[in-house]
């Protein structure tokens, strides 16, 4: 039976394959790419990351394996450059926060954020603070988090309303974990008159 290897596991591998294209590490990049395209035949289905490795693949031969410069084929990857960037720091931050080193997830989803604006896909944006909603809550971080769920609720679709009324639901059962004992009180002192 082939074990399905998780879309978060090559998501990272990823952003190490970028951090290899940036430092300009032709050798560690080149051994990283033989790993993903071997990685991604056992992976969990996961287009977002077949797209980003697509992307990486493009930057890796636009650096290591292109003699002549094109400066047309320059600004369109540097018009890409934004959301490479920002996919490193999301997808460290998303393993992170499987591996529970919310710290340093927290530091990459700030970077994340960062590049966030420049990045125009809502769904994209949806997806971000949903991941930061994951993060605060490991880290029992309630109010943060239901700051971020309100945020992920700004930018979701007419299509999602179903979704939406349950995230609205948990943000009431968070606002409950958030003061139990002012409810409480007043349930009781309602009880008790």
């Amino acid at each position: 039976m082939l074990v399905s290897i998780t879309s978060a596991y090559v998501g990272s591998k990823c952003a190490d394959f970028y951090e290899s294209i940036l430092s300009n590490n032709e050798e560690r990049a080149t051994i990283i790419q033989s790993e993903i395209s071997v990685l991604i035949r056992d992976m969990e289905p996961d287009d977002k990351i077949i797209s980003y490795f697509s992307l990486l693949m493009y930057r890796y031969n636009e650096v290591f394996k292109r003699s002549t410069l094109d400066i047309r084929r320059l600004k369109e990857t540097n018009m890409l450059h934004p959301y490479l960037r920002y996919m490193y720091f999301f997808l460290r931050g998303q393993q992170d926060v499987i591996e529970e080193q919310y710290e340093t997830a927290f530091q990459s989803f700030i970077k994340a954020e960062a590049l966030l604006d420049r990045i125009p896909d809502e769904y994209e944006k949806e997806e971000f603070y949903l991941k930061v909603v994951e993060l605060f809550y490991g880290m029992n971080q309630y109010v943060r988090a239901a700051l971020y769920l309100e945020r992920a609720l700004d930018k979701l679709s007419m299509q999602d309303r179903q979704f939406e009324q349950l995230v609205r639901a948990l943000l009431e059962n968070v606002e409950l974990l958030i003061e139990p004992n002012t409810q409480f009180k007043e349930r009781y002192q309602a009880i008790s008159q």
